[in-house]
C-alpha cells in the first residue's frame, strides 16, 4: 500500500475550501483567487500521494484545470463538495490504515509474548537465565562452583542445624550442637593464649554455663547484661 498524502497539504486544502463555503463561494477565501491556489496545491498533493486509487480519484478532480472564477455559485458549490468528499475518503482511508497498523502491532506483541512463554532453559543453562540472578551474583556463585541451573539445584549446605529444637541448660549434652535461650549475666574480654576473645556467663531457670568466643573480643561490647540470646 502507498503512503497517504501528508496531513499538512490536505488540511490546507480543506481549510481554504471550508472558508470559501463560509464566504458564500465568492472566490475570496485566499488572495489571488481560488484558481491560483488550487493549481499550486494540486502539485503538492500529487507529489505526496503514493496510493494509486487516491491519486487516480484526485486527478479526476482536475484542480489545475479548474476555472472557478468564471463559474456560477451553484457550480462552485457542487465542485467544492466533490473535493471535500475526496478529502473525507482520504481521512477514512488513513483511519483504516491506522487501525490495521494497531491491530498488526497487537498481534506482533501477542506473538512475541507467546514466544517468550515458550522459551525454556535446560539444566546446563547459565544461572543468569534465572530471573533475579545478575552477572555480579553469578560471579559470586561461580566462586562456589555454581555456574549452571543444575549446579544451583544441587548446591546443598554442608550441614543443617535445626534451631527450633531448644533445650534447657540443665539438659545440654557434651559434644553435641544444641540450641538454648538464655539470659546474659555478664560478659568480658579475656586473653586466651596470645589472643583475645569474649567470655560470657549465660543461663536460664535450670542453670548457668560459660561461653567463649575465640578471636572475637568485640562481642563483649555487644552483649548487654540481662539481654536474652539464642
Amino acid at each position: 500500500m502507498g503512503q497517504l498524502p501528508r496531513e499538512t497539504s490536505i488540511n490546507s486544502l480543506r481549510r481554504v475550501l471550508e472558508l470559501e463555503c463560509k464566504k458564500g463561494y465568492s472566490d475570496k477565501a485566499v488572495i489571488g483567487g481560488l484558481d491560483r491556489f488550487l493549481r499550486k496545491q494540486e502539485g503538492k498533493i500529487v507529489q505526496d500521494v503514493n496510493d494509486r486509487e487516491l491519486l487516480t480519484s484526485f486527478n479526476n478532480l482536475g484542480l489545475a484545470k479548474s476555472n472557478y472564477s468564471s463559474w456560477d455559485v451553484k457550480k462552485r458549490k457542487q465542485w467544492i463538495a466533490t473535493i471535500l468528499q475526496w478529502i473525507d475518503e482520504v481521512e477514512q482511508t488513513k483511519g483504516r490504515k491506522k487501525s490495521s497498523t494497531l491491530a498488526s502491532d497487537r498481534l506482533t506483541v501477542v506473538a512475541k509474548t507467546r514466544q517468550m512463554k515458550r522459551v525454556s532453559y535446560g539444566l546446563d543453562s547459565s544461572i543468569t537465565s534465572v530471573r533475579g540472578i545478575t552477572t555480579n551474583t553469578a560471579t559470586r556463585f561461580a566462586k562456589l562452583g555454581v555456574r549452571t541451573i543444575y549446579d544451583l539445584l544441587y548446591f546443598l549446605p554442608h550441614r543443617y542445624i535445626d534451631y527450633s529444637q531448644r533445650k534447657p541448660v540443665a539438659e545440654l549434652e557434651e559434644g553435641k550442637e544444641q540450641t538454648i535461650i538464655a539470659t546474659i549475666w555478664q560478659s568480658k574480654v579475656v586473653t586466651l593464649g596470645n589472643r583475645q576473645g569474649t567470655e560470657a556467663i549465660v543461663g536460664d531457670e535450670t542453670g548457668n554455663i560459660r561461653i567463649v568466643w575465640f578471636n572475637q573480643p568485640y562481642l563483649a561490647k555487644n552483649f548487654r547484661t540481662n539481654a536474652r540470646i539464642a
